[in-house]
C-alpha cells in the first residue's frame, strides 16, 4: 500500500515540526503539505491512496465537515486527526490531545491508527452499500422474470391439453425468464465473493484471457455478424485470471449490445508510465453526454435513486480496482465509443483490506 499524502491545517512551527517527524516515521515515502482550510483541501483532486488530514485546534464544525467528506466513489475521503487541547471521543476520526503527541514516535502511532481507522470506515461504507445494492437488485430486478415464470406456468397448465403450439411458446418464455433470473443471481453472487474474499494477483498472459472471453460470446457475435479485431501479441500482467476474463467478457458483451448492426469492434492495448491500458472500441452511436458520468457507477452505489440498471460496467469497475487499476470511457470521433481499463505494469501484491477499502 503506498504511503499517503498528509495535509496539515493550522498550527504553528512547533506543531508542524512534530507532525512532520511523526509522518516521516509512520510513512517514510509520504508527501506533506500545508493547506489553509477544508475548502482548499476539497479543491485538490482526490488521490487513489489514503490521504491524512491533520487539524491543529480548528473548530469542531470544520473538523466534522472534513470527517464527513466523500470521494468520487461516495466513500470517506480522509483519515482525519484533530490535535486539540480538549480531546473528546469521536467515532469518525482520531482525536488526540496535544500532550499525547509529545514525540515523533507517539505522533507516528496516531497517524498509523488514523489510516487503519479510515480503511475500516471505507470498507464498512462500501460493504453497507453492497448490501443495499444486493437487497434492491434481488427484490426489484428479480420480480419481473419471476413474475413471468409464474404467469406463464399458470397459463401453460391451463392450455396444455388444447394448444400444444401455444404451450411451446409459453415454455420458451418460462425458460428465458428463468435464465434471466439465474444470470442476475450469478452476477450478484460473483461480485460479493470477489469483494469479500479477494484473490492474490499472479502472472497472467492477457492474450489467452481475451480469447476465452471472445469465445464465450462467439454465438452472439455470429448472430450479429460482428467483426472483431485484436492484436496478435498481448502483455503479461499481474492480476486475477477469472476477474480479467469477466472484465473482458462484460466489455465485449457491452460493445456487441450497443455497437449497432454488423458491429465493427477493435480490441487493443498500450503501455505508458508503468501502466498497461486495455481497451475496446466500437463504431456505434456512442454514449450521450448526460449519461457518461454514470457509466462506471461503483457497485455499492447501485441502490441509490436513478442509479444505472445494468450491472456490467459496475462489475468491471469493482474488479479492476480490486487489482489496483482504473476504468474509463472516451468518445470516438466521428462516432463510437472506447471503454478502457488500466492496470499497473509493475508486479502486484496480495490485496489488503486497505486496498479493498479504496473502491
Amino acid at each position: 500500500m503506498p504511503d499517503p499524502t498528509v495535509l496539515l491545517v493550522g498550527g504553528g512551527a512547533e506543531v508542524e515540526k512534530l507532525v512532520r517527524g511523526g509522518v516521516s516515521l509512520a510513512f517514510p515515502q509520504a508527501s506533506f503539505r500545508r493547506v489553509t482550510d477544508v475548502d482548499e483541501a476539497l479543491e485538490r483532486p482526490a488521490e487513489r491512496g489514503c490521504e491524512v488530514l491533520v487539524f491543529a485546534s480548528q473548530s469542531a464544525g470544520e473538523v466534522a465537515r472534513a470527517a464527513n467528506a466523500l470521494d468520487p466513489a461516495g466513500l470517506p475521503r480522509w483519515a482525519v486527526v484533530h490535535v486539540t487541547s480538549d480531546a473528546t471521543a469521536n467515532g469518525q476520526l482520531v482525536v488526540s490531545a496535544l500532550e499525547e503527541m509529545s514525540s515523533p514516535a507517539a505522533a507516528a502511532a496516531i497517524f498509523r491508527s488514523a489510516r487503519e481507522t479510515h480503511a475500516l470506515q471505507r470498507t464498512n461504507a462500501r460493504l453497507r452499500g453492497d448490501l443495499l445494492t444486493i437487497s434492491r437488485r434481488i427484490t426489484h430486478d428479480l420480480r419481473a422474470p419471476l413474475g413471468g415464470i409464474i404467469t406463464s406456468a399458470e397459463v401453460l397448465r391451463e392450455l396444455a391439453p388444447e394448444d400444444p403450439a401455444g404451450c411451446m411458446a409459453l415454455a420458451e418464455r418460462v425458460i428465458a425468464s428463468a435464465d434471466e433470473a439465474t444470470k442476475l443471481l450469478e452476477r450478484v453472487s460473483y461480485m460479493v465473493r470477489a469483494s469479500a474474499a479477494p484473490s492474490a494477483p499472479e502472472k497472467c498472459p492477457m492474450g489467452p484471457i481475451v480469447l476465452v472471453a471472445k469465445e464465450r460470446l462467439e454465438r452472439k457475435s455470429l448472430e450479429l455478424h460482428a467483426s472483431i479485431t485484436y492484436p496478435t501479441a498481448w502483455p503479461e500482467v499481474d492480476g486475477v485470471k477469472p476477474w480479467l476474463e469477466t472484465i473482458w467478457w462484460n466489455l465485449l458483451g457491452n460493445a456487441l449490445k450497443h455497437a449497432g448492426p454488423n458491429p465493427l469492434i477493435e480490441l487493443g492495448w498500450s503501455e505508458a508510465d508503468d501502466k498497461f491500458q486495455f481497451w475496446i472500441e466500437d463504431r456505434g452511436r456512442g454514449v450521450d453526454m448526460g449519461k457518461r458520468f454514470a457509466l462506471f457507477t461503483p457497485f455499492h452505489r447501485l441502490h441509490e435513486l436513478n442509479s444505472p440498471h445494468g450491472l456490467g460496467l459496475p462489475i468491471v469497475q469493482r474488479l479492476v480496482e480490486l487489482q489496483g487499476g482504473t476504468t474509463g470511457y472516451e468518445p470516438v470521433v466521428p462516432n463510437g465509443s472506447r471503454f478502457y481499463f488500466v492496470l499497473p505494469a509493475t508486479p502486484g501484491l496480495p490485496v489488503t483490506p486497505e486496498e479493498k477499502a479504496r473502491i
